[in-house]
């Protein structure tokens, strides 16, 4: 009986992949909607004259603060660990957080969190955080934050935000 149930179900398999190989299908090129939407200017999800967006909703007016990957802070900020490994980048929050990194091949490793919350370039604007690690030779033990380094990390960001912003308001 299984012998037959198994043979059957091969079959089906089998004749299933055949006749979905003869299949000939074509994907449409174009969408004539969004052609049409691209065409015309128009937006591509169509919410209304009276609607507003989901980033509207939620913060009112300051729509705009979500604008970090354009930021010069944000950018800095980036810069200043990209030698660093990346574990998350988030542009639109303004978080960046570095992963472990092994500082010379010791038995010290750090890593880095930054929180851009506005462009004022002001002290309150940036959060940064720095952690270490060290190596007993069996596994790695938290040594806490560091806050005089995370505190000089933070300063040459807006350091050089700040600079970088005279630069652009000066050409």
């Amino acid at each position: 009986m299984y012998k037959f149930l198994n043979s059957f179900l091969l079959i089906a398999i089998l004749y299933f992949f055949v006749a979905c190989n003869q299949l000939d299908i074509v994907q449409n090129k174009t969408d004539p909607i969004m052609e049409d939407r691209i065409a015309n200017d128009k937006p591509i999800i169509n919410l209304g004259e009276d609607k507003k967006s989901l980033t509207e909703l939620i913060l009112g007016d300051r729509s705009e603060s979500l604008e970090y990957g354009g930021s010069i802070t944000f950018q800095t900020a980036l810069d200043k660990v990209s030698f660093m490994p990346l574990a998350s980048v988030d542009a639109a929050s303004g978080v960046i957080i570095t992963d472990w990194y092994n500082l010379d091949g010791d038995d010290l490793r750090i890593k880095i969190n930054i929180r851009i919350y506005d462009q004022e370039m002001a002290d309150g604007s940036v959060n940064v955080q720095m952690f270490k690690q060290n190596f007993d030779g069996a596994k790695w033990n938290d040594q806490g934050n560091d806050e005089m380094q995370a505190s000089k990390i933070k300063k040459a960001i807006l350091d050089e935000a700040r600079v970088l912003q005279a630069t652009i308001d000066l050409s």
